[in-house]
C-alpha cells in the first residue's frame, strides 16, 4: 500500500490532480481542461470544476484507492455562491470603482469610515464581494453562503462551509468584521475562517458515489493556488524565488520582512515570519517573445526592489504552471533574464504544495519546511547561455 494523498488544484483553464507519495513520487496525474468561455463571470462556471474533478477521479481510480487524504487548492479570489453562481478572479471589474461606489453610498451613514476604506483597499476579496453583489443581485438577496474557489469543491466533497486562511496574517488581505460591518456585507454570507493544515471534514457517502473517492477519507484545505505554488516550489525560505507561469504570471520572492515598491505586491508568506513579494503579469503574452520580455522585466523589477532593501536574491528561480511544459520557452527566459530556472518533478508544483500541506496535517512531518524538503525536488536546471553552469 502506498503512502500517498490525492492533490487537486483548480486553475483558470484546467483542473489538475495527482496522487503523490510522502517522498515526492508522483503515482498518477490527470489534467482536465475546461471548455473555453467568452465571459469571465459565466454564471455556472463552477460546475465545470465539479465535472472535471469527477472525471479525474475516475481516470485515476486505482491510485486514489490508496490515498490517505484529499487536499484542494484553487484560483483566487474567485467567488462562488452556494448555488454555483461564479465570479472568476479575472472578471473585468474595477477594484477602485467598487470601493468608491460603496464609500459614496455610506458617506452620510458613516462619515468617519475613511479609515475602514483604506483597509478595504488592501483586501484581495472585498472589491470582488462588492462586485458579486452588483452583478448577481438575486443570489445576493437570497443571503446564501459565498465560497472561494477551492472551498466550493471542498464543500461538495465533505460538506464543510469554510474559508481557508493560509496563515493568521492573511486576515488583512481577506476581511475583518469591522470592514464587513462598514460595507454592509452580512457576516453570515461568508464562511468562517479555518486554518490550513487541518482536516476540514471527511468525504461523504454522496461524494464517494458521485466522484469515486474513498468514503470517509479526510479532506484538507490548502487555500489559494498561489500559496500552494509557493510551498510546492519551496519558496518559503528567505531569498527563494518562483515563477507561477500559466495563463497569468507572478514572480515571487520570499523575504524576511515586508518590502515595497510601485510594481511589487507584498503579502505574508504561508510560513511565519516570512513575507512574499510579487511582480504580477496579468497577461504574459501570446508569443514566446512576449512572455520572455515580460518575465525579464519582472525579474529586473523584483531584483531592483530586493537590492534597494538589502534582501538576498537567489540565482535560481523555480517555475510552475502551463509555461513549464515548454522547455524551449524556459531556456529563452533563462537566457534573456540571466537567471537559472529550475523545473520540479511535476510541471504543476501547486500539487506538490498541496501534498506537503496534507502530509503535515496528517502528522507525517512535524513542519511544513520538512515536508517540502522531502517532497519538492528540483529535477532539471536551465542555465543561461554563457553562464558557468552551461552544459
Amino acid at each position: 500500500m502506498n503512502n500517498c494523498v490525492l492533490a487537486v488544484d483548480i486553475g483558470t483553464s484546467a483542473l489538475k490532480a495527482a496522487v503523490i507519495c510522502a517522498d515526492g513520487k508522483v503515482l498518477d496525474f490527470c489534467r482536465e481542461e475546461f471548455a473555453p468561455i467568452e465571459i469571465p463571470c459565466e454564471q455556472k462556471f463552477s460546475q465545470k470544476w465539479i465535472f472535471a474533478f469527477g472525471t479525474a477521479c475516475k481516470k485515476m481510480h486505482g491510485a486514489i484507492s490508496d490515498a490517505r487524504a484529499i487536499c484542494v487548492s484553487g484560483n483566487g479570489p474567485t467567488l462562488v455562491f452556494e448555488d454555483g453562481t461564479t465570479l472568476l478572479w479575472n472578471a473585468p471589474i474595477s477594484k477602485n470603482a467598487e470601493l468608491e461606489k460603496a464609500e459614496a453610498e455610506l458617506e452620510n451613514a458613516a462619515p468617519d469610515s475613511s479609515g475602514i476604506f483604506c483597509e478595504a483597499k488592501k483586501s484581495i476579496f472585498i472589491p470582488r464581494i462588492l462586485a458579486a453583489k452588483n452583478i448577481f443581485p438575486a443570489q445576493w438577496n437570497e443571503g446564501k453562503k459565498i465560497f472561494s474557489c477551492p472551498e466550493f469543491l471542498i464543500n461538495k466533497i465533505c460538506g464543510a462551509q469554510i474559508t481557508i486562511l493560509p496563515e493568521a496574517r492573511f486576515r488583512a488581505a481577506y476581511w475583518t468584521e469591522e470592514i464587513l460591518d462598514a460595507l454592509g456585507i452580512p457576516r453570515g454570507m461568508l464562511c468562517d475562517f479555518f486554518p490550513s493544515m487541518k482536516i476540514a471534514g471527511y468525504a461523504t457517502e454522496k461524494a464517494a458515489c458521485e466522484f469515486g473517492v474513498p468514503y470517509g477519507i479526510p479532506v484538507i484545505g490548502v487555500g489559494p493556488d498561489f500559496v500552494a505554488a509557493l510551498i510546492g516550489t519551496a519558496t518559503i525560505k528567505a531569498g527563494a524565488l518562483c515563477d507561477r507561469a500559466g495563463s497569468s504570471e507572478g514572480l515571487n520572492l520570499c523575504t524576511s520582512f515586508p518590502i515595497t515598491a510601485d510594481e511589487i505586491r507584498t503579502l505574508p508568506s504561508p510560513v511565519a515570519p516570512f513575507w512574499n513579494a510579487s511582480f504580477l503579469i496579468e497577461n504574459p503574452g501570446k508569443s514566446n517573445s512576449e512572455k520572455v520580455k515580460n518575465f525579464a522585466q519582472g525579474i529586473r523589477a523584483l531584483k531592483k526592489c530586493a537590492e534597494k532593501h538589502g534582501v538576498f536574491f537567489d540565482d535560481t528561480i523555480a517555475i510552475t504552471g502551463g509555461q513549464s511544459c515548454d522547455e524551449n520557452l524556459i531556456q529563452q527566459k533563462a537566457d534573456t533574464a540571466g537567471i537559472k530556472i529550475a523545473l520540479e518533478q511535476i510541471a504543476d508544483a501547486e500539487l506538490l504544495g498541496d501534498a506537503a500541506i496534507a502530509f503535515t496535517a496528517l502528522g507525517e512531518f512535524d513542519s511544513l519546511q520538512n515536508a517540502t524538503d522531502a517532497i519538492c525536488k528540483k529535477q532539471k536546471i536551465f542555465y543561461p547561455k554563457n553562464s558557468k553552469g552551461e552544459k
